[in-house]
């Protein structure tokens, strides 16, 4: 009786730890599997709770809520899936097992009977009788039906519609959505929202007309696994849910449809990273009630979108986080204000919900001496409840708490001294507090000056990169060549400077003592790895899948990789141009619709070169689809005149590859070239189509800096330095007779350090027995034209 009375005391002390702003008024359990739920209210004012139960449905009477009684249950076909909606006085059931079809309920003879017809469709183009579907909308104010996640041989599972007006206990079909499966749909209005989860996106469809349903906008959502969306009353923003452990509940401003930006992502915070999984959302006077798998009701006070704060919560399930117990639905729009949550070991539960607007707080974090923006600074509330704030790059940050009252709040940073300031936040209010942070650690100002290593002068507008584990900083040139960073603490970091028409310069490791005032030469010449944006231009109408720069993200398709998901190994930087880079599954993000467009920017031969030649690397990858893949990676070459096609692959290379072409074998050279990649999808098969491009180089007879493959360019001189790494001299030897030689080394900072004429013709050399330990550049000129260049290392 002990263990008994013990148990039941830590029990009540776990749901009560588990609430917050709510109170339960009553727990209905039931002998059967519970999976959706939504709400009814009579002609006479009493509210019922509709509850999916795994053989049927149970219409629950909540005339006392804090003692519901199931007052009738209509048998159906055993169904671990059901939704329902309900239109005036009736009910609309369907499930994703069985074949009970659109199952209509007659509820105006409520709580005595509930008469039932189950209706069934030969969709027209379809073979397949429709008599199964995952989810059910209903638009209310026009009494239309739309299903959605039927079976995959009517419509691909995408949306039906049905008329209610006529016959609500006989819905009459009227139409379907696009051809795409659609785990659930929300409609406001003339336009619709789908949750087509396979694609991992939000679709946004104008259905004014029904025989020409066009798409407005779509978006890819966090986890690339749309199981559901809602708008507020407005129609401006949108909340999204992804059916995968540890994902948000999404905010999506789409007030422009065509241009649909993301505002935030809401999790909460007792459960995060803890394999938690929201299942369902929807929107009640600018509030997200929430039903989370092993996390119970969560209601967020919406009403700021970009900073969505957590304001109650009941928790219907005691056992451990992860996977698929507890609550499936929560339905919170009765008159009386409660929200009833389906759990699916425990039922029916009624929860009152205290509804409070949040009390939040925002501001910007600055530097005491220089007044810039903080990144990173952690800002917490000193609170019974969890909260969690960090400034961004321009030093905003956005937290708050569902109650008000007065809170320390405490600022933290690396390198700066903590900072707490008392603070009063009131409900309903979003309380701003910009302030400023000291250190007392030592600061570094940084300069790096850029020059053109054959000219000597200045490049303005080059882009130069500073990456260190906490910053990537990217800057252009002034009219004098440099960028200055200051106030930057002791560190290291990898330097990258690029410029259109020169060759890419990377310093890796370099020390902030080193950066301060850092020469970097560039030398003249056409190539890009795309560590940074050197313009070039992207062009697209598909769908998904649009070229962009970015640290390649692996995919597959099946079990097997659909692209090597890195970029090319040993050039400069992590990143590459790929078609879309979101989603770990072949279909997230590829290319749909139409083509995908990716132009260089002008190029040429530089003086003193001829035969240019155009090298690159790339991936192609073609599959799936219920038709032979028939897509290409097209590379093609423009001289300003003609546009010409040098390269067409097809198929699956789905490994970095090298290819090159000499310009003049297509086209006449000139001084307006542009190089053009190309790939599309216009069918709809469902061909998966994916590609990649990086390493780009265009030269004459001389390879430049970087390049490695001699065997593309039969002139290039071998130049041999050995021993290397040295801890005395360098012999050097050159492979040919030059009329003009000379040497010049170079530190790692850039700096000259020896720069030799030498006698014509000759063929060997030492040099460095004086160089200091370090990292050097060895270049060998003919002239005024270098011929090659090698690194060495001096050894102590």
């Amino acid at each position: 009786m002990k263990q008994l009375l013990l148990l039941a005391i830590m029990a009540c002390s776990a749901i009560l730890s588990a609430q917050l702003n709510s109170t339960l008024r009553s727990n209905l359990e039931y002998d059967d599997g519970v999976n959706d739920i939504w709400g009814y209210v009579a002609p006479d004012g009493t509210e019922y709770a509709i509850v999916g139960v795994l053989n049927g449905v149970s219409f629950v009477s909540l005339a006392d809520p804090d003692n519901p009684v199931e007052v009738v249950r209509v048998p159906g076909d055993r169904s671990a899936w059901r939704d329902m909606k309900t239109y005036g006085d009736y009910a609309y059931v369907v499930a994703d097992q069985g074949d009970d079809g659109i199952v209509a309920y007659d509820l105006r003879f409520l709580p005595d009977s509930v008469p039932t017809r189950q209706n069934r469709y030969q969709v027209p183009g379809f073979p397949l009788q429709f008599d199964q579907a995952h989810n059910i909308y209903i638009d209310e104010t026009i009494g239309r039906a739309y299903t959605a996640g039927g079976s995959r041989q009517i419509n691909d599972g995408g949306i039906l519609m049905f008329d209610l007006t006529e016959d609500p206990m006989s819905p009459v079909y009227v139409g379907k959505g696009p051809e795409t499966y659609s785990h659930d749909v929300f409609v406001l209005g003339d336009t619709m929202y789908c949750s087509e989860i396979y694609d991992g996106e939000l679709a946004i469809y104008d259905i004014s007309n029904l025989d020409s349903i066009i798409t407005l906008g779509t978006t890819l959502t966090p986890l690339d696994f749309t199981h559901n969306a809602w708008t507020t009353a407005d129609g401006q923003t949108i909340f999204t849910t992804d059916e995968r452990a540890n994902a948000p509940v999404a905010a999506y401003d789409i007030s422009d449809k065509k241009d649909i930006k993301e505002l935030y992502q809401f999790r909460p915070l007792e459960s995060i990273n803890r394999g938690v999984i929201p299942h369902n959302v929807h929107v009640i006077d600018d509030y997200l009630s929430i039903s989370y798998y092993t996390d119970g009701l969560r209601v967020a006070d919406a009403s700021k979108p970009d900073n969505i704060i957590e304001v109650a919560n009941y928790d219907t399930w005691l056992g451990a986080d992860g996977d698929f117990n507890g609550a499936w639905g929560a339905y919170p729009f009765l008159p009386s204000g409660l929200t009833l949550v389906s759990d699916r070991q425990s039922g029916l539960f009624v929860v009152d919900v205290d509804y409070k607007r949040a009390a939040r707080l925002e501001g910007i974090i600055t530097d005491f001496e220089f007044g810039t923006p903080l990144n990173n600074v952690d800002v917490s509330i000193s609170a019974p409840q969890l909260n969690s704030g960090t400034t961004d790059a321009l030093g905003r940050y956005k937290t708050g708490l569902a109650n008000g009252g007065t809170y320390e709040v405490t600022f933290t940073a690396e390198n700066y001294n903590p900072l707490t300031v008392d603070v009063t936040l009131e409900n309903g209010v979003c309380t701003i507090l910009d302030t400023f942070m000291e250190t007392t650690l030592p600061r570094f100002n940084l300069k790096v000056t850029v020059i053109d290593d054959e000219t000597e002068e200045l490049i303005s507008s080059s882009t130069v990169r500073l990456v260190s584990n906490e910053e990537d900083m990217v800057s252009q040139t002034d009219i004098n060549g440099e960028v200055r960073v200051n106030g930057v603490f002791e560190t290291t970091f990898d330097l990258y400077v690029a410029e259109w028409g020169y060759e890419t310069e990377e310093r890796l490791n370099i020390s902030t003592e080193d950066l301060q005032d850092l020469v970097i030469r560039l030398r003249p010449g056409f190539m890009d790895d795309f560590v940074t944006d050197e313009g070039w231009e992207v062009v697209s109408g598909a769908n998904s899948g649009n070229w962009e720069r970015a640290v390649p993200r692996g995919t597959f398709f099946g079990n097997e990789p659909f692209n090597p998901g890195f970029d090319v190994d040993g050039d400069i930087g992590a990143e590459a141009y790929v078609t879309g880079n979101r989603g770990t599954g072949a279909g997230d993000d590829d290319v749909d619709g139409d083509a995908t467009i990716l132009t260089s920017p002008v190029f040429y031969s530089l003086p003193g070169q001829d035969s240019l030649r155009v090298k690159y690397q790339y991936w192609f990858a073609n599959d799936g689809g219920d038709t032979p893949e028939n897509d290409t990676l097209t590379i093609s070459i423009n001289n300003n005149e003609e546009t010409v096609i040098v390269r067409q692959y097809t198929g699956i290379q789905n490994e970095w590859t090298q290819d090159s072409f000499l310009v003049a074998d297509y086209l006449r050279e000139s001084s307006q070239l542009r190089l053009i990649v190309t790939t599309s999808d216009f069918s709809f098969a469902g061909h998966l189509v994916e590609a990649g491009f990086d390493n780009f180089r265009a030269y004459g007879r001389s390879i430049p800096v970087n390049t490695d493959d001699l065997s593309l360019c039969a002139d290039c001189d071998q130049v041999h330095i050995f021993p290397n790494p040295s801890n005395s001299e360098f012999q050097l030897t050159i492979g040919r007779n030059l009329s003009a030689p000379s040497l010049r080394v170079l530190d790692a900072l850039g700096r000259v350090v020896e720069n030799r004429k030498l006698a014509a013709n000759t063929r060997a050399l030492t040099f460095g027995q004086q160089l200091p330990t370090g990292l050097y550049f060895v270049e060998i000129l003919d002239g005024g034209t270098r011929v090659e260049t090698n690194k060495v290392i001096k050894e102590q």
